[in-house]
């Protein structure tokens, strides 16, 4: 008896499952077909009105590691516009390319901090040449122009040479001064031609003619009779020619020469 009494009773709980009244279906499909897209467009609305509004001014600008080569005008005039414009609503990557298009800045960061407040830093390009003496030469080969604001370095060597070769001529550079450095002489300037011919001035007022072929193995040359020939001469030779397969030629300082 007890047995058919529950079953009746099981009957009855399944059949008031299956049979939901219809208002509950029709608020099922109001909150997951109507509440939810209508939550996520408030959402969309309060970021679109939070960028085109300026409820959060910058009103702190920190600007980190400007050295002596970034102009804190240059700085100012470029980050105002969009400074003004409200802690949302100006555009991080645009403001960070701006800067970095200012003389000596290599790379440049920029980052909100709630609320108010706007982190500038900058990472200066580090020179090692001057080209051209027009430009400089950072270390990784990036020609760069050094602007109006800070003067040109005097205490660099000098690389001319096709712009083209900027990254050949400095690579040599690094080579060749490590391999006159036994000798205690350094590299004040080269020149490399249109015709990629190489010419040396060293500290000591010499000059070397490597030609266009295998200037490092010419440079080597020249280092290998150095001791004999240069260093242990009374006379001083302003003009060594290395473009010879056995040999150099030598113009010799003529002695008394006046002082130009």
């Amino acid at each position: 008896m007890f047995g058919i009494f529950a079953a009746k009773r099981s009957r009855i709980s399944a059949t008031k499952v299956e049979h939901q009244p219809l208002s509950q279906k029709i608020w099922r499909i109001i909150k997951y077909y109507l509440f939810l897209p209508v939550f996520l467009l408030a959402i969309l609305y309060a970021w679109q009105y939070l960028q085109h509004h300026q409820l959060f001014p910058v009103e702190n600008v920190t600007v980190i590691d400007t050295a002596a080569h970034v102009d804190p005008k240059t700085v100012k005039a470029i980050a105002l516009p969009d400074v003004e414009s409200g802690f949302f609503r100006f555009s991080v990557e645009s403001l960070q390319e701006q800067l970095t298009n200012i003389p000596w800045v290599q790379q440049a960061s920029v980052t909100r901090e709630w609320p108010n407040k706007l982190v500038i830093e900058f990472t200066e390009y580090k020179p090692v040449a001057r080209w051209d003496n027009t430009a400089l030469i950072a270390a990784n080969g990036t020609v760069f122009s050094p602007g109006s604001y800070a003067k040109m370095p005097t205490n660099l060597p000098v690389l001319n040479g096709p712009n083209a070769e900027a990254s050949n001529v400095l690579a040599h550079y690094e080579i060749m001064q490590h391999m006159l450095a036994p000798l205690h002489l350094q590299i004040k300037e080269i020149d490399v031609s249109n015709r990629l011919a190489w010419n040396l001035l060293l500290s000591n007022g010499m000059r070397i003619n490597l030609g266009e072929q295998h200037p490092i193995d010419r440079l080597q040359a020249f280092i290998a009779v150095y001791p004999q020939i240069f260093a242990q001469s009374s006379e001083i030779a302003d003009y060594v020619d290395m473009r010879y397969d056995h040999g150099m030629a030598v113009h010799w300082e003529k002695q008394g020469k006046e002082p130009s």
